[in-house]
């Protein structure tokens, strides 16, 4: 299988199918050895702790591969230690969404995106993320300067854990934390009709209707943005 879909010019590879130890093994090669698959995307999948470890590595090896998507599969939050290369290699934009990540994947999130990896766009929305988990992260954020868009819509979060991750892109009672936060990164916090919760100002809704922060805060760049968003869906794949 591997040789023959080698000699493919395969740019997107969508897996939305159960696969046993000896699958895992003929994809991860595939991977691996592909210089053309771009972007992978796998839906509705039972992921166990060996399965999760060699495909985080066969990404990680890959010379091509651009995008990870994991969405909607089944894996504990024990296996959060396997995003760590994924998200601190060469990928450029990694999807983790329902996939009931908790405190300890939050932990290894943060502490990744703390190193300030090549990573532009993390998508970890639909988890089960708390309030102490969004400090994690916003504090991790400080020190990242290369990530542009951070998805969080439809995590465990309440006012407080909101507010600490706009304090990491942006703190209007001193210069000092303005100078520290993350000036470039876009957080989507909430879908359209999703329930906002309390403590949240009109301030913070009005940023998150994509209304400029320049209009509430002349001295940030346009650059710095709070919003919501809708998905926009992706060119074609290649579904197994």
């Amino acid at each position: 299988m591997v040789p023959a879909l080698q000699n493919i010019n395969i740019a997107r590879f969508a897996l939305h199918t159960r696969l046993d130890h000896e699958g895992y093994d003929v994809f991860c090669n595939l991977l691996q050895s592909s210089p053309s698959i771009s972007l992978v995307c796998l839906k509705h999948m039972k992921i166990e702790g060996r399965e999760m470890n060699i495909l985080s590595q066969a990404a990680c090896n890959s010379s091509s591969l651009k995008t990870f998507i994991l969405r909607q599969c089944s894996l504990s939050d024990s296996d959060s230690l396997s995003f760590f290369p994924m998200i601190s290699n060469h990928l450029r934009h990694v999807t983790l969404s329902r996939l009931g990540i908790g405190s300890q994947g939050a932990m290894v999130i943060a502490h990744c995106l703390a190193t300030n990896p090549q990573i532009e766009v993390l998508d970890i929305e639909q988890n089960l993320l708390s309030d102490i988990d969004a400090e994690v992260i916003a504090h991790s954020l400080k020190s990242n300067s290369h990530l542009a868009k951070l998805y969080l819509r439809e995590n465990c979060f309440t006012g407080d854990g909101i507010k600490a991750l706009i304090r990491s892109v942006y703190d209007e009672e001193s210069l000092n934390t303005m100078y520290d936060a993350n000036a470039s990164c876009e957080l989507i916090l909430f879908n359209e009709n999703e329930v906002i919760p309390n403590g949240i100002d009109e301030t913070v809704l009005s940023m998150n209707k994509k209304i400029p922060l320049a209009q509430y805060f002349p001295l940030i760049p346009n650059s710095m943005k709070i919003r919501c968003s809708k998905r926009v869906p992706s060119g074609d794949v290649m579904a197994v």
